[in-house]
């Protein structure tokens, strides 16, 4: 539950993304995305397999941090492959003759 939970607020974070886009706009919900599954996930792991103390929910967190990296990381790194992808790909068709045709 918390995992789509998760990513229920991460499409939000689109959302607001696709509201105006900008690098800015894409790196911030990039990073906020991030945080999010990582801040709400952990919170359902401290629910089930923690004490329910002040020292349960640092420890889960703590333990945490080390796969946060991997999350951080492949976020950042899948935002500017497809993000950026996408832009040089857009930008190579908008040079084509089928472009004219498409984009009519």
């Amino acid at each position: 539950g918390f995992t789509w939970g998760s990513i229920l607020l991460i499409s939000c974070v689109g959302l607001w993304i696709r509201q105006a886009q900008s690098i800015t706009r894409v790196a911030l919900g990039s990073l906020a995305s991030a945080v999010l599954f990582f801040a709400v996930t952990n919170f359902g792991c401290w629910l089930a397999y923690y004490p329910p103390t002040w020292e349960g929910f640092l420890s889960c967190y703590t333990l945490a941090v080390p796969f946060f990296r991997g999350t951080l990381l492949s976020t950042l790194l899948y935002t500017v492959i497809l993000f950026g992808g996408y832009e040089l790909l857009a930008s190579q068709i908008k040079k084509t003759r089928l472009a004219f045709v498409l984009l009519k």
